[in-house]
């Protein structure tokens, strides 16, 4: 009985008190109607495949070994291919620096964005003092 698979192990022990011959008929019928899909098969197959996978896996490896470097020339060089001197031409314009509150010429928000169409004004701001808003 130790010799059978444990889906009919389990349905003959529930039957113990039937003759040999019964739970043999009855261990038949569960083999013939129940669908086994278990393969057993020994050889050197599964090692053969796993070389070839990993033989794969190193020309990939390798492969992407070399993209990284290309990447990291190119980094090195600058970015894409243009020179340095087509982009040292083009500056960038310059913008308004914003002063501190301390500064005697300091302007609020509402007045460093919006100048005299400013609607509202933080103090200490400046733009009062020279007469022309809020």
């Amino acid at each position: 009985m130790s010799r059978m698979p444990s889906s009919i192990r389990a349905v003959i022990t529930v039957c113990q008190d039937q003759s040999l011959d019964s739970l043999a008929a009855i261990a038949d019928k569960i083999v013939e109607n129940s669908k086994s899909y278990e393969i057993a098969a020994v050889g050197d197959s599964p090692a053969a495949t796993s070389q070839g996978a990993l033989t794969e896996l190193a020309t990939q490896m390798s492969k992407l070994m070399w993209e990284v470097a290309a990447l990291r020339n190119e980094v090195q060089r600058g970015g894409r291919s243009r020179s340095r001197s087509s982009q040292s031409n083009r500056s960038r314009s310059s913008s308004r620096k914003r002063k501190t509150s301390d500064d005697p010429d300091w302007l609020c928000r509402f007045h460093y964005r919006f100048r005299r169409n400013a609607t509202r004004c933080e103090q200490p701001c400046a733009w009062r003092e020279k007469g022309t808003g809020n």
